[in-house]
């Protein structure tokens, strides 16, 4: 509210990148029809909007029309055996979780193991967070879709790697030092700004959570109001000096 920002300011976290959701309160945003046709307009916008369900009376109209315009009797026969097999048994539904069931329940064992491991060594050394690899590929796609879309509208971007604790980290570390360096070339090749903060707040302004090893441990995602203090000034100078305000810093 006190400087005269006019751009995006974006903090990039790793452990952000496990995720294969869109928040609900987004998910409800992008029925708005204004915010639909601007995604419309670029390809990732239309992979976000297909992942959205549509309104019962879109979704009435758009299988009507794809039908009128289908004229293959093969297609039609084995839509129609699909769509049946799915009204009884879930068959499409049980086939695409099935396959990712098997690969969340296997990282959920290995988890497990290693969260017992921690609990009665109090190691928490080798205590790691999966992050899926198909989970990684498409948050960076959309990462990329944000830089190109800032980059093609001509708006200033700055991008910040936030900040982390630096004594308990529950994630793999080369997949961090990948992720560092995916979003810096992202910065470079779209013309963005980029700063890493990930040591602007020591470990004392860090929380304690209880992960269930029967101890409590570095809450590995949320700092304190003073540690929000020391990111907003050591990111401050950046801000200047991405939006030309006042005396930049060197």
């Amino acid at each position: 509210a006190k400087l005269p920002v006019s751009g995006l300011v974006i903090g990039a976290v790793y452990p952000d990148m496990r995720h294969d959701i869109i928040r609900k309160e987004i998910a409800e945003l992008l029925r708005d029809p204004q915010t639909r046709g601007r995604l419309e307009r670029t390809e990732r916008g239309r992979e976000i909007l297909m992942r959205i369900p549509a309104e019962p009376q879109e979704r009435a109209a758009s299988a009507s029309e794809s039908k009128q315009n289908d004229a293959s009797p093969m297609t039609r026969t084995e839509r129609a055996v699909t769509e049946v097999l799915e009204s009884w048994i879930g068959l499409e539904t049980l086939r695409g979780a099935g396959r990712a069931l098997v690969r969340l329940t296997l990282e959920d064992v290995r988890r497990y193991f290693e969260s017992l491991r921690a609990r009665y060594t109090r190691d928490l050394s080798r205590y790691r967070v999966p992050i899926l690899p198909q989970r990684y590929r498409e948050n960076m796609k959309a990462w990329r879709a944000i830089f190109e879309t800032a980059r093609d509208a001509k708006i200033p971007m700055l991008v910040y790697i936030a900040p982390r604790p630096g004594d308990f980290y529950p994630f793999d570390a080369d997949g961090y030092g990948q992720f560092k360096r995916d979003i810096e070339a992202l910065a470079r090749e779209t013309g963005a700004a980029f700063v890493n903060l990930e040591d602007a707040v020591p470990n004392r302004e860090w929380g304690e959570v209880d992960l269930s090893f029967g101890f409590l441990v570095r809450d590995p995602f949320h700092f304190t109001a003073q540690g929000h203090a020391l990111m907003a000034e050591a990111l401050l100078p950046h801000i200047k000096r991405t939006f030309r305000i006042g005396r930049a810093a060197p």
